[in-house]
């Protein structure tokens, strides 16, 4: 007979609430072990090599500024002396954002405040989309670049215009913006297709033999934006949206046809102000807002940030094709000009930097890119100031220089990305090679308290896990994690 058998219904409950209260006290026993083992301040890539956190993006950023403070505070004590520069700008140093700061207002008359997430007109910075549109098809063998623009647009009346004309500033096209203020009354804003009949009526001389000179033309990149309506079939602002907006997830990007006509909202849109003795005033539509190509490209810093970012990886066009939009026209008597496709050209030091500056409606706009070195300047101006060359200029002296890391931030990045074990294998060999004595520890509770802040405890775990095994750090004593 069972142990547990008996006809005594007491003792049965006795027995059964007995085995009850030892199953409980089992299951929290279990409960508080399995707590305490996966707790994130237990947690260390030598004990649970399966269990990480991963830095996103972001906030590899975010920890990027964290190690290179001292260039983030020169560069805020810079801006501070610019007070009343009003826009946005971001620093991109080594392909990560270094720096962003909103300064002013999205809107004067409403007193809105400006954030990194305002989006901006671009203006003429809009162009270097327009030529990576045209570089898409050509790769997809959809034109030619040494085709005339009358096989695309066969009403053209101009002789020996190419695509590559168009797109290096060298047609010779009169300005449709002066054709369109003669023809309209203000009632209407003509579409591209629109504009090119207009530009075709009226007939405007050409103003040089194409291939000839260089001068700077909206024309150009506005029937740009119309060969590639042509030969896509689609819209333009439906071509860079589900080529480029869309396979780069730039969610806060369109063109001012999209928002003209409510296709596309957005919760903090920056307007365009012109001053009025000392006051700004909003500007108002213009005949030329809905004329693509040129212009009309609307966003924000981070926006611009992954556009920046896809140009390196070759995600929408070859590095074959940027290089050459990189590279400076020949003009027919062989001298050159710094102008390429939709980017102009310098050279600082013998290092390559393509740019270009925009100026639409009260908007101000620079894009430099470093290409040899990974990094960007990115100013967005919504009140027309002219300070975007100063600023730039003084940035410029702050991230060319090059990145000096300390021995510890090293060894916490390595903590950060390789693991404990690795580390210290690079500590040790940072100690044999006389590199280094021992790690500052302030260096390295700071590193753990930014990653704290950013809530990564698993990481931050692993820097106190680093320095409590290495043997030179016994000096200096950190504080307890989490306090």
């Amino acid at each position: 007979m069972p142990i547990f058998a008996t006809s005594d219904p007491v003792a049965q409950n006795s027995n059964f609430a007995s085995n009850m209260s030892i199953s409980l006290r089992l299951i929290l026993v279990c409960i508080a072990f399995l707590l305490l083992v996966v707790s994130p301040e237990n947690l260390s890539r030598s004990a649970l090599p399966h269990q990480t956190e991963l830095l996103s993006p972001k906030e590899e950023d975010q920890l990027y500024s964290y190690l290179l403070r001292d260039k983030v505070d020169q560069i805020d004590s810079l801006l501070n002396r610019y007070s009343w520069f009003n826009g946005n700008i971001m620093v991109v140093k080594d392909h990560k954002i270094l720096y962003q700061r909103s300064h002013g207002y999205a809107n004067f008359q409403t007193r809105e405040p400006l954030t990194t997430s305002s989006v901006f007109e671009l203006a003429s910075v809009s162009k270097q989309f327009t030529a990576v549109a045209i570089l898409m098809l050509y790769e997809r063998k959809l034109i030619d670049l040494d085709d005339e623009i009358k096989r695309y647009l066969p009403e053209i009346t101009y002789k020996d215009i190419t695509i590559r004309h168009l797109l290096n500033h060298t047609s010779g096209l009169p300005n449709y913006m002066y054709v369109l203020e003669k023809q309209s009354d203000g009632s209407h804003m003509p579409s591209n297709e629109e504009m090119l009949k207009i530009l075709v009526g009226s007939n405007p001389n050409i103003f040089f033999k194409p291939g000839r000179l260089y001068s700077y033309s909206n024309t150009g990149y506005a029937l740009l934006a119309s060969v590639v309506e042509r030969v896509s079939g689609k819209t333009f602002s439906q071509f860079i949206r589900e080529n480029i907006f869309h396979p780069l997830e730039m969610h806060n990007t369109f063109t001012s046809v999209e928002l003209l006509d409510n296709e596309f909202t957005v919760s903090h849109q920056a307007v365009g102000h012109r001053q009025v003795w000392r006051r700004f005033r909003p500007n108002t539509p213009v005949v030329h807002d809905r004329v693509l190509g040129d212009k009309g490209i609307h966003s924000c810093l981070e926006d611009l940030y992954k556009w920046d970012q896809a140009l390196y990886s070759g995600q929408l066009v070859s590095k074959q094709s940027l290089e050459e939009a990189y590279n400076p026209v020949t003009l027919s008597n062989r001298r050159n000009f710094p102008y390429g496709f939709g980017f102009r050209i310098g050279k600082k030091s013998e290092e390559k930097y393509v740019y270009h500056h925009g100026l639409w409606e009260g908007f101000r706009t620079s894009f430099i890119r470093y290409i040899e070195r990974g990094d960007a300047i990115v100013i967005l101006n919504n009140t027309n100031q002219r300070f975007n060359n100063k600023i730039i200029n003084n940035i410029e002296h702050i991230i060319e220089k090059p990145v000096v890391m300390s021995p510890t931030h090293k060894l916490a990045l390595c903590v950060i990305h390789d693991g404990v074990p690795k580390a210290l294998e690079m500590y040790n060999e940072m100690i044999a090679s006389g590199m280094l004595q021992h790690p500052d520890a302030n260096e390295l509770f700071g590193v753990a308290q930014m990653l704290r802040q950013i809530n990564k405890p698993v990481l931050s775990s692993w820097i106190y896990e680093f320095y409590e095994t290495t043997s030179l750090c016994r000096d200096v004593e950190l504080p307890l994690a989490g306090k």
